[in-house]
């Protein structure tokens, strides 16, 4: 568990470097937490984790996860998840960057949940369900430059009840849907499912 008082110590951060992360022997539901227990006033920022590997075995856990919402500057980069639930579970996380992650064998890649200036960057996912997710619940942006993702449904934006940007940059960008709609990017006001709207 990662905590920390923003507020107080705003250029405080952690880096979490070349660690592995092995979920197959415990029932734990995340292998990195911010903010567990953390009230509106108290937030964690500046965290960065690095060249680390996540496992597990039947697609339970997640890599890095935060559900307290008003963390800020979350970096993964140059990451491994195999047999993940996946990569990342976060809401409202201010400044968020995956880049150079690779998720392979996992249940889903990414989620950000309602948070703002997301970028995902170079990085290849593989997932039986969704590979990044978001909420367009606030008018923000995702930009995803340079991503191969292979996924039920590669990009999806539910919640959509205002506006939202997703923008797909660079020549490597891939997607590749395995859903029967043949849609791999989907915004609409809930979860997207086959034949869904």
């Amino acid at each position: 568990t990662v905590d920390g008082k923003s507020a107080a110590y705003a250029t405080a951060g952690v880096t979490i470097k070349n660690v592995k992360f092995d979920a197959t022997a415990n029932s734990k539901d995340v292998c990195i937490n911010l903010g567990n227990g953390n009230t509106n006033t108290r937030y964690v920022s500046n965290v960065t984790v690095e060249e680390c590997t996540f496992t597990d075995n039947d697609m339970t856990a997640a890599g890095v996860k935060s559900y307290t919402g008003g963390d800020k500057n979350l970096v993964i980069t140059n990451c491994t998840a195999t047999g993940m639930h996946s990569l990342l579970q976060v809401k409202n996380v201010e400044n968020v960057t995956i880049k150079g992650c690779t998720i392979e064998g996992s249940k889903n890649g990414v989620s950000f949940g309602a948070s703002s200036n997301v970028v995902v960057e170079s990085s290849e996912m593989d997932c039986a369900g969704y590979g990044v997710r978001v909420d367009a619940s606030v008018s923000t942006t995702l930009i995803v430059t340079d991503a191969e993702i292979s996924a039920f449904i590669p990009v999806v934006a539910r919640n959509a009840t205002g506006n939202y940007n997703v923008a797909f940059n660079g020549a490597n960008t891939k997607m590749n849907a395995t859903n029967t709609d043949g849609i791999w990017c989907a915004i609409g006001a809930t979860e997207y499912e086959t034949s869904g709207t």
